[in-house]
């Protein structure tokens, strides 16, 4: 996939969640055709966020789709990582706030601190 084709489906991404216009699908050329391909369009988005005058901050990474039943659920055959932004992030006892997000849902995360 072309570096213009990755660039673009990231601010396409960003876009989205900026002004909470929820997409159906990217632009035929923005699809990307591999793992290293979307992992490229997912790291350039990223920038995007820690780039912004959003006050975001990459607090951690995370990994989804640990179990076979999440993975025929959104029809993926291994896990996938990702970076968490402070901005979509609280801890324990802490509220987040509806509007920040579209069509939001519950989904509980456990973090841990490794020292070394």
């Amino acid at each position: 996939m072309k570096i213009k084709y990755i660039k673009y489906a990231a601010e396409i991404l960003y876009n989205s969640r900026m002004n909470m216009e929820r997409l159906e699908k990217l632009p035929t050329n923005c699809i990307p055709l591999n793992k290293k391909d979307a992992y490229l369009i997912q790291e350039n988005l990223v920038y995007k966020y820690l780039s912004s005058n959003g006050n975001i901050s990459e607090i951690g990474k995370k990994v989804g789709c640990t179990n076979k039943a999440a993975q025929n659920q959104i029809n993926v055959n291994e896990p996938f990582y990702g970076s968490l932004l402070s901005r979509y992030s609280k801890k324990s006892n802490n509220s987040l706030k509806i509007k920040n997000f579209f069509k939001p849902f519950i989904e509980p995360e456990f973090s841990f601190k490794i020292e070394k």
